[in-house]
């Protein structure tokens, strides 16, 4: 999977985010939530598909029960209209979110297919950041992400900063940075309508820092729920492996 930009929000969310910028992402998201549901019951499978991808690709910050809400309506869309393979995606990806809980709202014939995909979930998905020398000038910033059968993620955001001052943020798949002083990056990875699936945090100091010219350690500290597929971040200088994931390339701060 390649990381992409942040999408914005949808035309029929934009109002809400203007008047409840306060609210959390799941109040933002009933209204949608509840289209789609009416539009099921109406057999308007279709127009529920559109609402729901609408949502899903819009950025409101969905917490963890508006997107196993928008989870089980999707399965039941793509059960409605034969797409086996998208009731199975979001049915694991139900189970990863619930962790354990039990779903609501999911029909009775959805519930066995339920109980298949939470036995092959080990757990939430799982994210980790590491930070690592390239020589004596730069370092790799790596975000691993595994775990994630139900393909969550949608996009990943890194941003690094060095004695306190952010530098970079980017998803571009490969780059690098200069290895000096206090080195501080954290990895996002984002899913459906905008909900955090993991978060990871590295650090490490150059040996210049340490003053005792000693070997730097570095530090890799995962927190968190992760990601799909294993995504390689590496911040600084774009290399040749970058592809339409970083459109515009990193964004360098002055």
């Amino acid at each position: 999977m390649r990381p992409r930009p942040l999408p914005l929000a949808p035309p029929s969310l934009v109002m809400g985010l203007v008047m409840g910028l306060a609210l959390p992402g799941g109040a933002l998201a009933q209204p949608s939530l509840d289209v789609a549901e009416r539009q099921l019951e109406q057999a308007q499978f279709e127009r529920a598909a559109e609402t729901l991808a609408e949502l899903a690709e819009s950025d409101v910050g969905l917490d963890r029960d508006a997107v196993a809400r928008l989870l089980s309506l999707r399965a039941v869309v793509g059960q409605a209209l034969g797409r086996e393979g998208d009731v199975r995606r979001d049915l694991l990806g139900l189970a990863s979110v619930l962790r354990g809980r039990e779903p609501e709202g999911l029909p009775p014939n959805l519930l066995g297919p339920f109980e298949g995909a939470r036995r092959d979930v080990r757990g939430p998905p799982s994210v980790r950041l590491r930070i690592e020398p390239l020589g004596a000038e730069l370092l790799r910033v790596t975000l691993e992400v595994e775990d994630d059968p139900g393909a969550l993620t949608r996009e990943t955001l890194v941003t690094c900063s060095a004695n306190d001052r952010e530098i970079v943020r980017s998803n571009d798949l490969e780059l690098r940075i200069p290895a000096a002083g206090r080195v501080e990056c954290e990895g996002v990875a984002r899913g459906p309508g905008g909900f955090e699936v993991g978060r990871s945090a590295a650090r490490r100091l150059a040996a210049d820092a340490l003053g005792d010219g000693g070997d730097p350690p570095w530090l890799w500290i995962a927190a968190g729920a992760g990601v799909a597929a294993l995504l390689a971040i590496v911040i600084g200088v774009a290399v040749a492996a970058s592809g339409p994931a970083g459109v515009g390339g990193p964004e360098w701060l002055p």
